[in-house]
C-alpha cells in the first residue's frame, strides 16, 4: 500500500485513536507496588513501526520501534505525560515498566521512546495515560491500517481493495473511514445534544422575545395619558420613542448581568462536556450578550413605535 501514488506513509495498529478503550494496570520499576485496585490504568495500543509518522505524532525522546521488536527483549513506548508523571526530571529511556495485576509478574518492558500525549480514548475527557507496544509482541487476527495521503484519504479505497485482493480474494477489507469521520463519530453524543440545546435555546430567546414585547406593549398601553402629556408639552414621537426602548434596555441589560452570573456558576457544570472552548470564554459570553441586546430593542421597537403614534387629543381624553 506504501507504492500507491499518493501514500505519503502506512502503518498498522490494533485500533485506530478514539476507537479503544483496551487498557491495563501500570507498575514501574523502582516504584511502589500498588494494589490493582490502586494501581494506575493505561491505555494500550499495539503499533506497527511506523505508526507515530503516519500520525504526526512526534518521538521526543529515543526511537521507534522496528521489525526486530517482538517479545525478545520486550520494549514500549510510553507518552510524554507518563515519563513526567513517573520519572520527572529525568530520561525514561531504559527504565522498566509491566503491566496487568502486580501480582501477576507480568515480563518487564523496557522503554525505547516517549512519544507527544494523544487522546486515544476521548476527545473531551481527560484520559489514561497512553503506553505503545510493538506489534511483534502479539498475534492479532486484524489490524487497522493507517495511511497517510497527499490528496483526499478515501481516494484510496480502490487501490487498497485492489492490493488486498490482489494476495488475498477472501481477505474483505471494509470500513474505510478518513479520521474526521473518526473524530465525528466519537463526539456523536455531543453533537446531538448540542443541537438539543441550540432549539431550546432558540426557543427560549423567542419566548423572552414574545415576553418582553407583550410587557413593553402593555406598559405603552397604561402610560399613553402620560404619553399624551409629554407629547402636549412638546415632545417628539422620538423622544417618546427613545424613552421607550431605553426603560426595555435597561431591563434588558439587568437580565443579561443576572444571567451572566448565573451561566459562569451553571458554565463549571459544563466543563466535561466542552472541547478546546473554556467554560469562561470570554467571546462567547460577549456574543450573548449581543444577541440577547439585539432581540431585545426589535421586541421593544413596535411598542416603542406605537407610543410615538399616540394622538394627544385622545390620550388626554383618556386620562
Amino acid at each position: 500500500m506504501a507504492g500507491l501514488p499518493g501514500v505519503v506513509s502506512v502503518a498498522a495498529a490494533s485500533f485506530p485513536p478514539l476507537v479503544n478503550t483496551w487498557g491495563r494496570s501500570f507498575t514501574a520499576e523502582d516504584h511502589p507496588v500498588l494494589s490493582l485496585q490502586e494501581a494506575p490504568m493505561v491505555h494500550h495500543t499495539v503499533v506497527t513501526p511506523g505508526y507515530f509518522r503516519t500520525l504526526s505524532i512526534p518521538i521526543l525522546e529515543g526511537r521507534d520501534f522496528t521489525e526486530t521488536d517482538g517479545r525478545e527483549p520486550r520494549v514500549t513506548i510510553i507518552d510524554q505525560a507518563l515519563a513526567r508523571q513517573y520519572w520527572p526530571g529525568s530520561s525514561a529511556i531504559g527504565k522498566r515498566v509491566r503491566f496487568g495485576p502486580p501480582e501477576a509478574n507480568e515480563p518487564w518492558h523496557t522503554v525505547v521512546g516517549v512519544v507527544g500525549v494523544v487522546r486515544n480514548q476521548t476527545l473531551i475527557e481527560r484520559d489514561r495515560r497512553s503506553v505503545y507496544l510493538p506489534y511483534g509482541e502479539f498475534l492479532w487476527s486484524g489490524m487497522s491500517i493507517l495511511m497517510r495521503t497527499s490528496g483526499p484519504p478515501l481516494s484510496q479505497v480502490p487501490g487498497v481493495r485492489a492490493r488486498v485482493n490482489a494476495i488475498d480474494h477472501d481477505v474483505a477489507a471494509s470500513n474505510f473511514l478518513s479520521m474526521q469521520q473518526i473524530v465525528a463519530r466519537s463526539i456523536w453524543q455531543q453533537r446531538f445534544f448540542t443541537t438539543l440545546l441550540l432549539v431550546f435555546a432558540i426557543l427560549a430567546l423567542l419566548l423572552a422575545a414574545a415576553g418582553l414585547h407583550g410587557v413593553m406593549s402593555y406598559a405603552v398601553s397604561q402610560r399613553t395619558h402620560e404619553l399624551g402629556i409629554r407629547m402636549a408639552l412638546g415632545a417628539s414621537g422620538g423622544d417618546l420613542q427613545r424613552m421607550v426602548m431605553r426603560q426595555a434596555l435597561v431591563l434588558t441589560l439587568a437580565g443579561v448581568g443576572l444571567g451572566g452570573v448565573a451561566a459562569l456558576a451553571l458554565m463549571r457544570v459544563m466543563r466535561t462536556r466542552l472541547y478546546q472552548v473554556s467554560p469562561t470564554d470570554p467571546a462567547t459570553f460577549a456574543v450573548v450578550a449581543v444577541v440577547l441586546a439585539a432581540t431585545a430593542a426589535l421586541a421593544s421597537y413596535f411598542p416603542a413605535r406605537h407610543a410615538t403614534r399616540v394622538d394627544p387629543v385622545i390620550a388626554l381624553r383618556e386620562g
